[in-house]
């Protein structure tokens, strides 16, 4: 199997662990700040737990290897989390899905400036056209639009753009580390905004399910994914948690999506999938060059 193989595999196994997210934070119904706290205090703890089995004694030591990279992914991991949660009280999730879908290109032209990382030409022609996808599937909800919640959301899809791109420098030792501090950060910060700590008892499950389970494991394989991918290429991937979490909210609550979304979510991942096989074969045609 090769690295490229690896890094599809490993990445869109933790996009699909990802996808029923939106469904246990709307199955839940609690006030996000509350739902802030819980879920990345349970994540970061199961984050501490694979520190501690990992590591053992030298698990302090691990987060003093972090260095600056390490500091940089926690900070900007809590500040996207943040800012997409406090986006969806001032915007619409339509807008917000859009900006969202910007977050690849905020990786490609980060990485392209520090990395030095050339950019395949397949990757921008995707990213334009699962941009073009996603926008025809919100266009039937777009409007209330608010500034404050917009500008919230474009910082959220720079944090996660950043994120991508540090992930292909950090140590791999490094990054469950850096997430747990990141996760720990946005936790304590959404403390003094929850006016209790409370839950309902027909939020537990989908808390606990998304604190314990969705989000560490998700990640933990998304974090992988730039070890052997460009970070464009895993951001652009992520957007199959944005096309596929409508419709599996769709099946299991009925909310209906829009009249545009079958042909937007179509456009997604036919671009999705021409981009692996255009990669797929350029890689061969490149491995049987240098094999004569």
């Amino acid at each position: 199997m090769t690295d490229k193989t690896k890094g599809l595999l490993v990445t869109i196994a933790g996009v699909m662990i990802l996808v029923p997210d939106t469904l246990l934070i709307k199955l839940a119904d609690i006030d996000p700040w509350l739902m802030l706290f819980w879920r990345f205090l349970l994540a970061s703890t199961v984050f501490l737990l694979i520190i501690c089995l990992q590591q053992g004694r030298s698990a302090l030591q691990s987060f003093r290897r972090m260095g600056y990279t390490g500091l940089g992914l926690a900070l900007f991991s809590c500040l996207g989390n943040h800012a997409f949660v406090i986006a969806l009280e001032y915007t619409t999730v339509a807008n917000l899905l859009i900006i969202l879908a910007l977050s690849p290109l905020f990786s490609a032209l980060l990485s392209r400036t520090f990395l030095k990382e050339t950019v395949a030409r397949r990757t921008w022609l995707a990213m334009i056209g699962c941009l073009a996808g996603i926008i025809l599937l919100v266009s039937d909800s777009l409007g209330g639009i608010s500034l404050r919640g917009d500008l919230l959301a474009l910082l959220s899809a720079f944090a996660m753009g950043t994120t991508f791109t540090l992930l292909r420098v950090i140590k791999p030792a490094s990054v469950v580390p850096a997430y747990f501090l990141g996760w720990t950060l946005a936790s304590l910060l959404a403390l003094p905004f929850c006016s209790s700590l409370l839950l309902p008892s027909s939020a537990v499950i989908p808390v606990l399910a998304g604190g314990l389970l969705v989000i560490p494991f998700s990640f933990l394989l998304i974090s992988y994914g730039p070890r052997f991918l460009p970070a464009p290429e895993v951001a652009l991937l992520l957007l199959l948690e944005t096309i596929l979490a409508p419709y599996l909210v769709w099946l299991i609550l009925g909310e209906e999506p829009g009249r545009f979304a079958l042909l937007g979510g179509a456009i997604v991942i036919g671009m999705l999938g021409w981009h692996s096989l255009a990669g797929l074969a350029s890689w061969q045609n490149l491995r049987r060059r240098y094999s004569r």
